[in-house]
């Protein structure tokens, strides 16, 4: 990675989703990046794709989330010098319902974001909060391919007319430098490794 500070882009339209979670009282996060159609936004739009988020989580996602996990809030930021930010709590907090005892924090899956086309620029990486004894043998997470449906339907959902944006990955480095103006490619598919993965600054105490 470059040397910080990244640089401060301008980039109308261009949104950094930010899912806060707590897991076990410990401060826990997923990021997003979704592109505008029309190269701006909104308050509305903006709520529209937190409410989206929201919904989803709530009603796919958390069947597969420890109990010991709870989605607090959304935040979403432009990619703009003193951009729109909001910050959503409609119909929140939401715990998973999974009452199999939690994994330790740093358990996870890797979820990969594909784009088609080849090359690290272009392909995103999400890592699963929240899973629990039963949906572990040895290694591996026996619930992959549900979770990888769950993620799908996130992305299709996002994928919609409506909320009229694109569920993207965004690179903002290039041969160890700062790019001029961040990469933003279409995520076209997801897949999730069955096979366990760590997070080490997702436990107590680390990260927060």
């Amino acid at each position: 990675m470059p040397a910080p500070p990244m640089p401060a882009y301008n980039v109308p339209g261009l949104m950094r989703l930010e899912a806060h979670f707590l897991q076990a009282n410990q401060k826990v996060m997923n990021t997003h990046w979704l592109k505008s159609n029309l190269n701006e936004t909104s308050p509305v739009q903006m709520e529209l794709i937190a409410g989206t988020y929201v919904n989803w989580w709530s009603s796919v996602l958390k069947t597969y989330v420890s109990e010991s996990v709870t989605l607090t809030e959304v935040v979403i930021k432009e990619l703009v010098p003193d951009g729109q930010t909001i910050l959503y709590t409609e119909d929140l907090p939401v715990s998973g319902n999974r009452a199999s005892p939690a994994l330790p924090n740093n358990v996870t899956l890797a979820v990969h974001w594909g784009t088609g086309r080849i090359g690290r620029s272009t392909h995103g990486r999400s890592y699963f909060i929240g899973l629990t004894q039963d949906m572990v043998g040895g290694n591996v997470c026996n619930s992959a391919a549900d979770i990888q449906d769950a993620y799908d339907q996130l992305r299709t959902t996002f994928d919609n007319i409506t909320i009229n944006c694109e569920f993207a990955v965004v690179s903002f480095v290039h041969a160890n430098a700062w790019r001029t103006t961040p990469l933003v490619t279409p995520i076209t598919g997801v897949a999730v490794d069955a096979i366990i993965d760590s997070q080490r600054r997702r436990l107590p105490g680390r990260g927060q």
